[in-house]
Parts: C-alpha cells; sequence; structure tokens
C-alpha cells in the first residue's frame, strides 16, 4: 500500500458527516467517566479520516456514540448530523432503519461480533433482509456477491464463525459493512487481531471498496503508519479530546500539538531516521474534569497557563489545527521534540521556562 492523497478534493457540497461539540459521559455509582470532551470535526462524501491515539483515548466510544451503540449508562451531548439529519434526536426505531443502511461498522473482534449458531449466510441475510428491500432469493445471491467480493468462496456462506480464520472472519464482517452500501462506514480497529500479511490485504479491501463506492469512512487505529497510508486526514486523540486535526502531510511533517510529536517519536518511520522514544507516564485519566490541558502532566513543555486554561482549537494553517497555547512556537517545539532528552520523566515534570505563550494565546484562552 501507498500513502494515499492528502489533498484530495472531497468537499463538493454540504458536509456528509458533521459533528458538534460531541461528549460522551459514563455514570457509576457514586462517580462519573468522562470519555469524549467536545469533540467536532466534518467529513465530506468520499473523505476518510484516520483516528489516531493510545488505547483509552476514546476513539472507539466516539465511533460507537456515532452508531449509537452506546451501554445505558452512557450520557451523550452534542449534535451528530447525516446529511443534514440529527441522529442524536432521532427515536431508537427511526435510527434502526438508519443503522447498516446509511452507517455501519466494522468491528476489531470478528468472532466476538458474529453470532456462533448462525450460518454465515443466515447472518448476511438478516443484514440485507433488515436493511433493504430484496427478497429471500434475491438475498442469498447479494450475500454469494458480497463474500466473493471480500474474497472468499462461496462456500463459505455455509460454515459457522468458529470454522473459520481469523482473516476469514473478519471479511465476513467487512461484507456485512457494506452490505447495505451505506453512505459513511465506521472501521474500529479491524485489522488489530490479525497477522501483518492478513492485516494489509483485510485494509486493501477495506479501501478498495470504499474507493469503489465513495464511501465516507472513519478508521480508527493506535498505528499511526497505519493510519497515514489509509487516510486522507488524520485527527490525533487524547484522553477523549480531539487535539490536533489536518492532512496526513500536515500531521506528519508538521505536528503542531506536543501530543502528535510524541506520539511520532514513538514510531519507527522509514522515512526520516530517528530514535524511537515513548512518551512518559500513564495516559489521563478519565474521572475529573478539569479545566487544564489534558496533555498536562506528560507534557515536557508545559507552563502555568496550561494548568489554569484548557487550550481551545485553533487554525495553524488551512485545514490543520490544534488545541495548544504554543501553536505560535510549534516550529522550535518540534525541533525541541526530536531530541530524545527532551522526553525523559525528569525533564517532563518540570516546569520549563520557554517558550511562553503569545500574548494572543493568552487572549484567546481568557475570552
Amino acid at each position: 500500500m501507498h500513502t494515499r492523497d492528502a489533498a484530495k478534493e472531497s468537499a463538493n457540497g454540504s458536509d456528509l458527516l458533521d459533528i458538534d461539540s460531541l461528549s460522551v459521559r459514563f455514570q457509576r455509582e457514586g462517580s462519573s467517566l468522562q470519555a469524549v470532551s467536545e469533540v467536532s470535526l466534518s467529513l465530506s462524501s468520499g473523505d476518510v479520516l484516520g483516528i489516531v491515539g493510545e488505547s483509552g483515548s476514546g476513539k472507539s466510544t466516539l465511533a460507537r456514540a456515532i452508531l449509537r451503540l452506546l451501554p445505558r449508562n452512557a450520557h451523550v451531548s452534542g449534535e451528530i448530523r447525516l446529511e443534514g439529519r440529527e441522529l442524536l434526536s432521532c427515536s431508537d426505531r427511526e435510527f434502526r432503519r438508519l443503522r447498516w443502511a446509511q452507517i455501519s461498522m466494522v468491528v476489531q473482534d470478528a468472532m466476538n461480533a458474529l453470532d456462533p449458531v448462525w450460518r454465515v449466510r443466515d447472518q448476511l441475510l438478516e443484514a440485507i433482509r433488515v436493511h433493504g428491500t430484496v427478497g429471500r432469493r434475491d438475498g442469498k445471491d447479494r450475500a454469494a456477491s458480497l463474500i466473493e467480493m471480500v474474497g472468499l468462496d462461496e462456500h463459505v456462506l455455509s460454515r459457522y464463525p468458529h470454522e473459520l480464520s481469523g482473516g476469514m472472519r473478519q471479511r465476513v464482517c467487512i461484507a456485512m459493512a457494506f452490505a447495505c452500501n451505506p453512505r459513511l462506514v465506521l472501521a474500529d480497529e479491524p485489522t488489530t487481531a490479525l497477522d501483518v500479511i492478513t492485516q494489509d490485504r483485510i485494509v486493501a479491501e477495506i479501501l478498495e471498496l470504499q474507493v469503489k463506492r465513495d464511501q465516507t469512512m472513519i478508521f480508527i487505529s493506535h498505528d499511526i503508519a497505519l493510519i497515514s497510508e489509509v487516510s486522507h486526514k488524520i485527527g490525533v486523540m487524547y484522553a477523549g479530546h480531539l487535539v490536533e486535526m489536518g492532512t496526513v502531510g500536515q500531521i506528519l511533517y508538521e505536528p503542531s500539538h506536543p501530543y502528535t510529536m510524541g506520539l511520532l517519536n514513538a514510531f519507527p518511520r522509514a522515512d526520516i531516521d530517528h530514535e524511537v522514544v515513548s512518551i512518559p507516564g500513564d495516559p489521563a485519566r478519565f474521572e475529573a474534569i478539569t479545566e487544564s490541558c489534558p496533555f498536562i502532566e506528560r507534557c515536557p513543555f508545559s507552563q502555568p497557563v496550561c494548568r489554569e486554561h484548557k487550550p481551545r482549537p485553533q487554525e495553524v494553517t488551512p485545514g490543520h489545527w490544534a488545541a495548544c497555547h504554543f501553536l505560535d512556537v510549534a516550529p522550535t517545539l518540534r525541533e525541541r521534540a526530536k531530541d530524545p532528552l527532551t522526553w525523559r520523566p525528569a525533564n517532563v515534570k518540570a516546569t520549563i521556562r520557554e517558550p511562553q505563550p503569545s500574548s494572543s494565546a493568552k487572549e484567546r484562552s481568557a475570552a
């Protein structure tokens, strides 16, 4: 596979998906947990957005909030609009008509997603007949076509999930996700449990289907190298916040949020020579909502203003924005971030005098 064209012109007309200030909070006995915090983004038809971040950053919760597959103790606020239609205000009955017909998901654990006592054919037929308008005979032909489309033999239709390999089960899930030709496909780490060769084939098949049908896709992974290959745009999530978004080139070569800089340092890259360095500390916990920057405890560039005011998203260049107080000096921070010594735990915990936020950053924070 090759890195996709980051300069793809996907916007002709209105946005297909528009998310505004989406937050997800889970209520527990005596406490609550903030999993997603005021995420906003928009996608046009044919866009592929890659969402990257450490485990527990809120990526999967964001996807399940879009598809309304969260548990009962989840409180969701904000707006999610698909082709102008507000999804959170839809009744359960109305949304069931949209799910799989307009929005579908490729899950990361195919064995748990498939019914163990149903044959593959029956599971595909259920998706086709419940969300489509075809009869039983046409449905069987459609199921056979879908299985062939993902590179499997027709005899797989008569098998049970446990009789298939991991790669075959994942292909069945891909076929189900594309069965009703939805406008939006959410791929939630669809290759996590597979070997590298099978991963490459599965990703190639997903993208081939996406291009043929001009579908919009959100591809979720903790692997920034994979995300850079499959996406037109990348969104970086940390502790439930979308901290940076831009084209593939902007994120890989001009990262403006310290977390993105640290994340890039933690992955080996073939395009540049650098030492692999992990981000010290543990990901932020979700129990408390604070007005501080969520990355403050692990950031080597933090200042008192980071604890006093949570940074707001600001445009860096057209199509590229980040939530950091120090965007004006991002090029300097990028150079400092390349030094492994910058990420030593002692340096991260220390208060660094430079850089100081610009006056415009202070004004935006105080506004």
